[in-house]
């Protein structure tokens, strides 16, 4: 079967050499699209990434910032070496083949280097990270999301948006969950929502800030049953939320909409103006 999986990596290979030469090439990257990659702590980092001929592109050289212990570029050979969990793991520009600690592991597709940054596909890298390094890897092609591969967790982040009377949560999940098992309730003024069958990845939401209309977000884990619990600013009524279908992806999407006296809308716009004021001043400081 291995021998059988190598011929056919090396197959495509070669037509990959044969027909698409010129991307070998360390040309300009003109539109780039943004995957998230979620840490073992569940903290949110966007990487780079770009489609070429339908297959989408990951930056290693982003991702070793955020993922890798320690890492080293040889410039003269185009090598990124990445330490991760007692192993070495060795990127090549132009080349099929991944190094992990003494072994090679061929891809399909080889490696790019272009805008100074190492490229790789992004499904070919979370193959063999899987299968042959210590780094366990789920890639969510629908959310462009990824993370490592911990306890089979379904449900791995939420997502809070403004709207003109309220808000859209949104709850990353990893399958699609059957109407009958997702329960949104008020229950003392807070938004619970149920999820059957659901479990829970805590991490993705414990430091969640107190900015928004949401003030904390709290999970809940029993043996069948994952509970996410909302406290809400301003007053939550009865029929203020709704859970609502989601055409495009899996994920879990609930409208809530709010009723804010004058002085919570003032405290909410002033903690936005801080937060906008501590970004564009960061902005400024890394460019300098």
């Amino acid at each position: 079967m291995r021998r059988r999986h190598f011929i056919q990596k090396s197959l495509l290979s070669l037509i990959w050499i044969k027909f698409f030469p010129k991307l070998r090439k360390d040309k300009k990257i003109l539109d780039r699209n943004k995957i998230s990659f979620f840490t073992e702590t569940g903290k949110q980092h966007d990487i780079d990434g770009f489609i070429e001929n339908s297959l989408q592109y990951l930056s290693i050289s982003q991702l070793s910032e955020v993922m890798a212990e320690r890492d080293f570029f040889n410039e003269e050979k185009l090598k990124l070496v990445l330490f991760k969990n007692n192993q070495r793991i060795t990127f090549t520009a132009n080349n099929t083949f991944v190094k992990i600690d003494s072994n090679f592991y061929q891809v399909a597709f080889p490696v790019l280097y272009r805008d100074s940054e190492f490229w790789i596909q992004i499904d070919e890298f979370v193959e063999i990270m899987s299968n042959y390094s210590t780094i366990k890897l789920y890639y969510g092609k629908n959310d462009l999301s990824l993370s490592y591969e911990n306890k089979g967790y379904t449900i791995t982040g939420v997502d809070v948006a403004k709207r003109d009377n309220g808000i859209l949560i949104t709850v990353r999940t990893t399958k699609k969950f059957p109407k009958k098992h997702v329960i949104a309730a008020n229950k003392n003024g807070r938004l619970h929502l149920t999820v059957y069958d659901g479990l829970l990845n805590e991490l993705t939401y414990k430091d969640y800030p107190a900015t928004s209309i949401i003030q904390s977000i709290q999970g809940i884990q029993l043996k069948n049953t994952a509970e996410l619990v909302f406290t809400v600013k301003g007053k939550l009524k009865k029929d203020s939320f709704a859970i609502v279908d989601n055409s495009i992806n899996d994920d879990i999407l609930l409208v809530v909409n709010t009723k804010l006296t004058a002085a919570e809308q003032k405290e909410i716009e002033e903690n936005e103006k801080i937060i906008a004021e501590a970004e564009e001043e960061a902005i400024l400081n890394n460019s300098v």
